[in-house]
């Protein structure tokens, strides 16, 4: 699924101590298509990420209170945040500031000067390649829950064709014909759930191959 198709559906938190950012980037992310919250400060993110489901936190690095490097350490410290994409704005580009955001968990950073739409091609790319991998999990859980769902049912299979054995050697007549037609329907049953199983295990096998090949 595209980042473009579910643009409508990504949440974006902005982050920065200037009211006049903070109207703008919520007007331009809002016209990109975006759901857009945001924030005063680090402290102030926290506290929204806390009650509020967002995809994106677009946060500046200079802040009073608590600033862009303290946020990131506080987020990442949070496993219930671990979804969340974060990306800086910062007008410092040394490669030690780089180094520091990184290592503090930030997903990128965009510099003050960058124009709005290349902000919103960086987000996509994150958004996309998150996509990617929840998609990449679903089928492989799917493969995983398709094999759990199978080996049961083989072994209820193998049972019941000896029970069928058992009733046909050591049954009277008079009851026969009748746990035979029982054994029949579920073995019948079992064999389709089976098929089924199997099914929803190559569509998962053969979507995730043609995933990864257009990836």
């Amino acid at each position: 699924m595209s980042s473009e198709k579910t643009n409508e559906l990504n949440r974006i938190l902005v982050v920065d101590d200037t009211a006049a950012d903070r109207s703008l980037f919520k007007y331009v992310l809002t016209r990109a298509g975006f759901v857009v919250g945001v924030a005063v400060d680090g402290a102030d993110a926290l506290t929204i990420l806390a009650r509020e489901e967002y995809d994106v936190v677009l946060c500046d690095y200079q802040m009073p209170n608590v600033d862009g490097y303290e946020f990131l350490l506080k987020v990442r410290q949070n496993p219930k945040f671990a979804h969340v994409i974060v990306i800086i704005i910062t007008s410092d580009e040394s490669d030690e500031t780089k180094v520091k955001l990184m290592r503090a968990g930030a997903n990128d950073f965009v510099h003050k000067g960058d124009s709005h739409d290349e902000i919103i091609k960086r987000m996509r790319v994150h958004l996309s390649a998150q996509a990617g991998q929840a998609n990449r999990k679903t089928l492989e859980l799917t493969c995983a829950m398709a094999d759990n769902i199978s080996q049961p049912l083989s072994v209820i299979m193998a049972t019941l064709y000896v029970l069928k054995d058992k009733i046909d050697t050591d049954m009277p007549p008079g009851q026969k014909e009748e746990f035979l037609h029982m054994v029949a329907t579920i073995s019948k049953e079992a064999d389709n759930m089976v098929t089924i199983a199997e099914d929803i295990k190559r569509l998962s096998m053969d979507t995730r191959s043609s995933f990864e090949k257009g990836h």
